[in-house]
């Protein structure tokens, strides 16, 4: 694989997470809240925000005076990302590429809706094959075990039809002239991170175990002078396998920033959330913004053991990473 390029700036802008808040740390140049950036419209026609159960990521990346903007994931919703593109006032026409995370529906909810909304013929659409197929959840009932089915995933001849080429693809990817970098297959290394436990794909027929839910994949930036940021999905392979995986791939060890869904919500355990939150304050990243599915009992131990580091997820937060300074 080719090298990963290094940028001199990278801004990430929640579209759509979990919840909204109005506030952020006034003394943080590299976290702007809604307010702060959109402005303060008297407009009573123009959408505020919605939170939903979903993520929606748009990453701006430059390097060398070269620009690319992609959307990761696509929220739970189209009418979530419809109302929330226009709240922001982004121009999805600019997009150069979207990268689903994985095949669950609060991803790829509003996919093709964005997919038509760009506009774009033979956009790219990056994805693990595996996304296509049927997923379901085991449940224990007093009837017995069952498979709760979720919503397919929308089909490459679907995503055709509104413009996009479905570019499937289980190894690592560099994206956008070598800018992004998408994980492939994250290999699972660490003792403590089980996935997501009772999760199902149906495949040959049957079903069968997919509690790592392979086709889990993330973003991956190199920021000059500074090092990696993380941008993560639900973070099904574990975000410090991910992190691992990413150092890898890059060569890089310096972790700047991690943003995305952590997934230590449900049934995973306090231990397991002890030792991932452990761990990343041995990483020690320079800015930590779990979201979506983290779960409030992973974020509660985040800010306290990492107050500097920690940034409340929200909904039309724009998180900044430059190489030069911030106002």
């Amino acid at each position: 694989m080719e090298e990963l390029r290094k940028l001199d700036s990278l801004e990430i802008i929640a579209v759509a997470d979990n919840s909204f808040s109005a506030w952020t740390d006034p003394e943080r140049k590299d976290v702007k809240r809604f307010h702060k950036w959109v402005g303060d419209d008297e407009d009573d026609d123009k959408p505020l925000p919605l939170a939903g159960a979903g993520l929606c990521l748009h990453i701006h990346a430059t390097a060398d005076n070269e620009t690319h903007k992609i959307l990761y994931d696509a929220a739970e919703s189209h009418k979530t990302m419809e109302n929330n593109i226009a709240a922001l006032g982004l121009n999805l026409s600019e997009i150069d590429a979207v990268v689903l995370s994985h095949g669950h529906w609060d991803h790829f909810g509003g996919l093709l809706w964005a997919i038509d909304s760009i506009g774009k013929k033979d956009l790219p659409v990056y994805l693990h094959p595996l996304m296509f197929l049927k997923r379901g959840l085991e449940v224990k009932t007093p009837e017995g075990t069952k498979i709760n089915e979720m919503r397919l995933m929308p089909s490459a001849d679907e995503i055709a039809k509104k413009g996009g080429i479905a570019i499937a693809s289980k190894e690592p990817l560099l994206i956008v002239n070598r800018m992004l970098l998408r994980t492939g297959e994250v290999p699972r290394v660490t003792a403590h991170e089980e996935g997501m436990v009772g999760h199902k794909v149906f495949m040959n027929g049957q079903w069968k175990d997919d509690s790592a839910v392979i086709d889990d994949v993330s973003i991956v930036a190199n920021m000059k002078d500074k090092g990696l940021v993380i941008i993560s999905g639900c973070s099904h392979a574990g975000i410090i396998n991910i992190i691992k995986e990413a150092q890898l791939l890059t060569g890089e060890n310096r972790i700047h920033a991690v943003i995305g869904g952590l997934h230590l919500a449900g049934r995973v355990t306090k231990d397991t959330m002890h030792e991932t939150v452990k761990i990343l304050k041995g990483i020690r990243p320079k800015l930590l913004v779990p979201c979506h599915c983290t779960g409030w009992r992973a974020r509660h131990m985040m800010s306290g053991e990492m107050p500097d580091e920690y940034v409340e997820g929200s909904v039309g937060h724009k998180y900044i990473i430059s190489n030069g300074d911030v106002s």
